[in-house]
């Protein structure tokens, strides 16, 4: 709903009422409300949005009455803002009838008939920006305060990567910004000057690295807005480094190094505002700092001042010793109502400091589920925040996936396992795989296999390494030798864990062991002669052979004895021969003659004669034995000899 007012304010100092010398004409206009704030109201902690405001001196002019009564219309009715104008036109003819000078009437028209704000745009930021860029495509991106300065309500303001280097305050041209990172591209780094603040409204902001290297006091101060997976870090002392209300903070981190002050919280006098953290850590470095602070102050005897802030899954850590949590209420004068609450949930903190001044009621709650044991980071000094395994915010927040989000600071999964963590990073689980330096080796011969593990999360880590072999073994270690002394296929489980709560990481290697035949050789020897009668013609020399082995396990012996038989040439062809002749050069091969064989054998060392010891045939032999065990068989081998 459309709704304006124009009222006469007094000016401080002046004691008058409306309409008196040195009062202020104020032309309001919201599309926010259907109410128009009460005259003499304070427009900074308001919750509408000022469209248009134009003051004037209201000196001379008949005054207004006390409650004019705030014009409203549907914007489905008159989107333009049309039936609005016409009522302000019909109020303000006396000013514009009186003596007011013409440049003014005319800047009071030009007010009143700007027409309504266009559909939200895209505009886009640059660290290479100039104020001289219109800001709507990347190629015309502008410098980051004209995009915000010159945005429209609801507009999207894409801030590019880069630094930014921002040497004075900035505040936000209208309200329900979206100002953001590009997602795949990292952060945009935004250099404040010091005690410099960036005064964003009612905008979301989300991915971003907003840092402040001097000074002191707020550095963002937004109402209403929703911020996820920023970083903000700088001094806040006697403010609050985001002093953001009426919205939500989540997957953040925020770093106050002031002497004072506060990462996050509200500081107030008087208003009333609630937030929600979840899944942040806020820290502290000194100890007069606080993770969160929650200031209320209240003078009025008319209006409660309330802080209702809430906290889930929030790391809330003060470096120094100082307090993590600090709660003030100040009831400024007798019969105010001054409240300032904190509850957390699931949270990780110690030592709150809860200060009630004159009446006033802090309160810090404990919603359950939390921890007062410190968290353990990775290296805080050099701004890494990401938790080790040992710490005891792993695996111990609550999951709620419509309030913690899909995604931690890193983009990475938010909730894994089933687990999730408190603060900003969501500790990632590993992954493992096993190794064998050979897929089939020899029965009792070692195999080595070797763990290698990849750990998404940075610094460093205790891993332990378990091994589990199904002929009953156990090792430790990353690199382990294991022996199977039964042929067939064996399996070795890994088992990775680490100090976190997570499941440990698994993985398998499978290897076939294969009997194994080594040593083969064959000797060949005399069969003894038989005594022959005297002057009996003389038999030739007979040989017989024997095959020796060595067996990884008991294994049937299975080959095949191929015998090449020596002949003589007759007729320029080469022709078997009981006996050889005795000139050599005429010796020839005929034909192989194969036969198969099959020998027991046993673990260990083995001696088969060859044929049952009969003579063996002349020629050139050669026998290739494989060692058989079920359905598993070892390497091949060949051995040759020759039997004259």
């Amino acid at each position: 709903m459309l709704s304006a007012r124009v009222t006469c304010f007094a000016t401080a100092g002046t004691g008058g009422t409306t309409g008196r010398s040195g009062a202020l004409l104020v032309v309001w206009v919201s599309m926010s409300s259907t109410v128009a704030p009460a005259p003499n109201a304070t427009f900074g902690r308001s919750r509408h949005s000022l469209l248009g405001e134009v003051q004037i001196p209201c000196s001379g002019f008949p005054p207004l009455p006390a409650s004019p009564a705030p014009l409203t219309h549907s914007p489905k009715s008159a989107p333009d803002g049309s039936a609005i104008l016409g009522g302000l036109m019909k109020l303000f003819s006396q000013f514009i009838r009186a003596r007011m000078a013409p440049a003014v009437a005319l800047l009071v028209l030009a007010a009143l008939a700007a027409p309504a704000s266009a559909a939200a745009a895209t505009r886009y930021a640059s660290p290479s920006g100039t104020n001289l860029d219109d800001c709507l495509t990347v190629m015309t991106a502008c410098d980051l305060a004209s995009a915000l300065t010159a945005a429209s309500n609801g507009d999207e303001i894409v801030v590019e990567t880069g630094t930014y280097a921002i040497a004075s305050n900035i505040t936000a041209g209208a309200g329900n910004l979206n100002v953001h990172g590009v997602a795949g591209q990292p952060r945009p780094v935004l250099n404040v000057g010091a005690s410099m603040e960036l005064a964003v409204g009612t905008a979301n902001l989300s991915y971003l690295d907003i840092e402040r290297s001097g000074g002191s006091g707020d550095l963002i101060n937004d109402d209403g807005g929703n911020i996820n997976r920023v970083l903000m870090s700088g001094d806040a002392s006697g403010g609050i480094l985001c002093q953001c209300y009426d919205g939500t903070i989540t997957n953040s981190v925020m770093v106050d190094t002031g002497a004072s002050g506060a990462a996050a919280g509200l500081n107030s006098n008087g208003g009333s505002g609630t937030e929600a953290y979840y899944n942040d850590t806020f820290y502290a470095t000194q100890a007069g700092g606080a993770a969160i602070e929650l200031l209320e102050q209240n003078a009025s005897t008319m209006l409660p001042a309330v802080e209702t802030y809430s906290g889930t899954n929030v790391i809330a850590f003060n470096a120094a010793g100082g307090h993590d949590v600090a709660i003030h209420s100040d009831q400024l004068a007798m019969n105010a109502v001054s409240t300032a609450t904190l509850t957390l949930t699931h949270s990780a903190y110690q030592n709150p400091l809860v200060d009630p001044i004159g009446g006033g009621t802090a309160t810090v709650i404990d919603g359950g589920g939390n921890t007062s044991a410190s968290p353990v980071f990775v290296n805080p000094g050099a701004g890494d925040f990401h938790e080790l395994a040992s710490s005891p915010t792993v695996g111990t927040g609550t999951t709620n996936a419509s309030t913690d989000g899909t995604a931690d600071f890193n983009g990475l999964a938010r909730s894994v396992l089933g687990l999730t963590d408190i603060g900003a990073f969501q500790y990632q689980p590993l992954t493992a795989s096993a190794a064998a330096s050979a897929p089939t080796p020899l029965v009792g011969s070692a195999v080595t296999f070797t763990a290698t593990v990849t750990d998404p999360n940075p610094g460093p880590s205790v891993l332990a390494y378990h091994w589990h072999f199904d002929d009953g073994g156990q090792a430790s270690g990353s690199v382990v030798n294991h022996t199977f002394t039964t042929p067939g296929v064996h399996h070795a489980s890994l088992t990775v864990s680490d100090a976190s709560p997570y499941a440990a990481a698994t993985a398998s290697a499978t290897v076939t062991a294969e009997p194994g035949i080594s040593g083969a050789s064959v000797s060949v020897s005399k069969l003894p002669s038989a005594k022959h009668k005297k002057h009996a013609k003389k038999k030739p020399a007979q040989y017989q052979a024997k095959l020796s082995f060595v067996l990884t396990n008991a294994a049937t012996v299975s080959g095949t004895l191929v015998r090449t038989p020596l002949g003589k040439r007759v007729n320029g062809r080469c022709a078997s021969a009981l006996h050889l002749a005795a000139t050599r050069k005429r010796r020839c091969s005929v034909t192989p003659i194969s036969s198969a064989i099959s020998l027991p054998g046993v673990a260990g060392s083995n001696a088969v004669a060859l044929a049952a010891g009969a003579a063996l045939p002349a020629g050139h032999y050669s026998i290739t034995l494989t060692a058989v065990n079920g359905a598993e068989r070892s390497t091949p081998v060949t051995v040759t000899f020759i039997v004259p």
